[in-house]
């Protein structure tokens, strides 16, 4: 029988971490965070973050989901990282309907100063994702390759960034299924767009959206509509705050814009050490 871990639900909302429905861009924005604060002394850095999240469906109710990632500094301009995480439904019955328990684990090197110019910076990075996840492992995946590339440009007091990825995925069978209703995707493309509005240096209001397009195994293609939005208060150079919104849908449905059942709201909390 699995051991369920409990979480306090209160201490869960007060205390969560960044949404997870940020693609690619969170996780760059937290490595590179990380990695310039590590001191000369130290080429180890790291980051740990605790969030609570709602879909917005009446009958849904929060889960959590900590984060943690690890940094080496190999150079300045190059550096390894491992990400893992471990969510968690805060009542049993949400547990149906939603995939929890340990993340996949990844490994990746990181060149957060590929191109750097006044005012604009570009960071690529490829990053092997290891199916350590109980739902990776019974759709069969065996690896998944993603080879990213950011830009990001400021000036006063706004900023914009882009963000593409492709994935490669390698899966034991052609469906994640037994009934073959499922089909797995060897190929996908990531893209999207941030923007944000420096308030004061502490407080940033940001949104953006992006599209994700995948290819599966019979060769079908599909296409997968995001946006978001969220107001961050950096409290210390360490600890950071946030609220936001995100909804995903496919680009074909009956679901409208912000529809309740592909929307959440998110509380959460972030540090670097």
């Amino acid at each position: 029988m699995e051991t369920k871990v409990r979480f306090w639900p209160i201490l869960s909302i007060l205390i969560g971490l960044l949404t997870t429905c940020w693609g690619g861009l969170p996780v760059l924005a937290q490595t590179s965070q990380s990695r310039s604060q590590a001191t000369p002394a130290s080429k180890w850095s790291s980051n740990l973050s605790w969030s609570a999240s709602r879909n917005m469906d009446y009958y849904s109710d929060y889960f959590t989901r900590l984060s943690s990632s690890l940094n080496y500094n190999l150079s300045e301009s190059m550096g390894l990282d491992f990400g893992f995480d471990y969510s968690q439904p805060i009542k049993d019955d949400e547990e149906q309907v939603r995939r929890y328990g340990f993340g996949d684990l990844s490994v990746g090197v990181s060149w957060p100063g590929l191109m750097k110019s006044p005012g604009s910076s570009l960071a690529g990075s490829v990053t092997l994702v290891l199916p350590t996840s109980r739902a990776s492992q019974k759709a069969s995946l065996m690896t998944s390759v993603e080879m990213g590339l950011s830009y990001s440009v400021r000036w006063k007091l706004f900023g914009i960034s882009t963000s593409h990825a492709f994935i490669f995925s390698h899966y034991e069978f052609d469906t994640a299924d037994e009934h073959g209703e499922v089909q797995n995707s060897p190929y996908g493309l990531n893209n999207s767009v941030m923007g944000s509005i420096f308030i004061t240096p502490r407080i940033t209001l940001g949104g953006g959206g992006g599209i994700y397009m995948y290819q599966t195994y019979s060769g079908r293609n599909y296409q997968i509509l995001s946006a978001r939005t969220s107001l961050s208060v950096a409290a210390t150079e360490s600890l950071s705050f946030s609220a936001g919104y995100s909804w995903r849908d496919s680009l074909l449905t009956n679901n409208s814009f912000l529809d309740d059942d592909t929307t959440v709201a998110s509380l959460s909390m972030s540090y670097s050490f």
